[in-house]
């Protein structure tokens, strides 16, 4: 049985789907919330304000578990939280200027700045938690990869 060889992006636009889908769900509910902000309405925003960034390290471990190096871990985690936020954004500008008919305020630019930014990270940082200690490759032989496990290391082929 051959081994099915994946591209680079297989992971992180899997994972960017995995945030769209967990995501956007509770979005559209606190943006819905009776015609006003959940925030105006008292502590119900907290757990909308929980439950995305979780939802972006999850996809960022999840884009980075099958990567060999941890800077590839990052950065597949990284690629899956950009691919989503800018999903994101596209589709907030099209509800605003052709959906509700909304102007953009320097403020909605800086929030989903610092949203986007933060989102991104958080997704970065899920890829170096999902990166596994079974994927290092032996030092000598990229074809190798080590194994480790209670004070023994073994090499193994792939």
């Amino acid at each position: 049985m051959t081994r099915r060889r994946t591209t680079w992006l297989h992971r992180p636009l899997g994972a960017a789907g995995f945030i769209l889908a967990l995501s956007v769900p509770p979005l559209i509910g606190e943006e819905g919330w009776h015609a006003k902000a959940l925030i105006d309405t008292g502590l119900w925003w907290i757990p909308f304000a929980i439950w995305v960034p979780a939802v972006f390290i999850l996809g960022g471990v999840l884009a980075g578990s099958e990567r060999a190096r941890r800077v590839d871990a990052g950065t597949a985690g990284l690629l899956a939280g950009l691919i989503a936020i800018v999903v994101l954004i596209l589709a907030d500008l099209v509800r605003r200027f052709w959906i509700v008919g909304e102007d953009m305020t320097f403020m909605v630019v800086a929030l989903w700045s610092v949203a986007g930014s933060g989102a991104v990270v958080l997704s970065g940082v899920g890829g170096l938690l999902g990166h596994s200690r079974r994927h290092r490759h032996h030092p000598t032989n990229p074809r190798l990869r080590l194994v480790s496990g209670p004070g023994r290391q073994r090499v193994s082929r792939h």
